[in-house]
């Protein structure tokens, strides 16, 4: 995250919050908070299979590059559902202030 923020040239905060707490607020994995599956054995997996058939793999940031790039244009792949992803503004600040208080 820190690199995407890097490289995107944005001045983001991260702030990483704990998935049983955010499990309880509401939130859409995957649609609202992208990336974001709670569900046990999500992310499980490996590459090695793939790594010993040859897979190779850019450098990160070049990847996040690219891809900031392509998403960067106008509608890079429309959809019927674009507008429902991503978290709401308001909800965000919500949430971070709640976060704040719970930590507390």
């Amino acid at each position: 995250m820190e690199t995407c923020r890097d490289v995107t040239g944005r001045r983001a905060r991260l702030v990483w919050v704990d998935d049983h707490w955010l499990s309880g607020q509401d939130v859409e994995p995957w649609t609202e908070i992208p990336l974001w599956r709670p569900a046990p054995g999500t992310w499980a997996v490996t590459s090695r299979r793939a790594a010993r058939a040859g897979l190779t793999c850019r450098p990160l940031p070049e990847t996040i590059a690219d891809t900031w790039n392509w998403m960067s244009r106008e509608n890079p792949m429309p959809h019927e559902r674009a507008a429902e992803i991503g978290i709401n503004a308001a909800k965000e600040r919500e949430l971070l202030a709640a976060w704040e208080r719970y930590r507390i």
